[in-house]
């Protein structure tokens, strides 16, 4: 069983204590569990024209997708070294995690990397197109960086660099994790006590 953590494609892990599966689990169940991380928000969807043209054609700002592609053809080559059959493969996951899954379930690239799906509550909203997305970061981003147009500029950055511009401020993920799930816990509270 494959766990694709949860975090709308922005933030989490893949061993996040207390929302993901552990080994506990996986004993009990009597199944192989893995479970990865993978690039998240600007460092894993960052969509810009000048990228698509330096990259792999079909990558078009989904590195972490990609990322998600290796680790399922790993899974998928390996898988029987760990006492896993790789035929037998299910991913499984909530929200971005479910949403990875469905792209995953439309990918050819995909094809033979698992058998069946475990989709909990996906997020899917698709309200832009590359073009759309790219023009959108050309303006929010690439200004930002003052790399204009300038690809080697762009990937000389370092991901914190990358990071405080998508965010404004140097805000580290575990920080953001940790705020995050602060107000989760907070805003459940405050639905109970209604």
């Amino acid at each position: 069983m494959v766990w694709i953590h949860g975090g709308f494609l922005q933030f989490g892990s893949g061993h996040q204590k207390g929302l993901s599966p552990d080994g506990h689990l996986a004993k009990k169940m009597n199944v192989v569990f893995v479970s990865f991380n993978f690039r998240l928000h600007v460092l894993g969807y960052l969509a810009l024209d000048s990228l698509f043209n330096n990259l792999l054609e079909d990558s078009r700002g989904n590195y972490g997708t990609w990322d998600q592609l290796v680790v399922m053809e790993w899974v998928r080559d390996n898988i029987l070294y760990f006492g896993g059959d790789p035929k037998k493969v299910t991913v499984f996951g909530p929200d971005g995690g479910a949403a990875s899954i469905l792209t995953m379930m439309t990918s050819s690239y995909f094809r033979n990397t698992f058998r069946s799906a475990w989709l909990l509550g996906p997020a899917m909203i698709f309200n832009r197109s590359f073009t759309d997305s790219s023009h959108h970061n050309q303006g929010h981003f690439v200004d930002k960086s003052g790399c204009a147009m300038d690809v080697q500029c762009l990937r000389k950055m370092t991901p914190k660099e990358v990071t405080k511009l998508t965010f404004g401020t140097m805000m580290l993920p575990s920080e953001l994790e940790i705020r995050m799930i602060y107000l989760f816990k907070n805003s459940t509270r405050t639905a109970r006590r209604c």
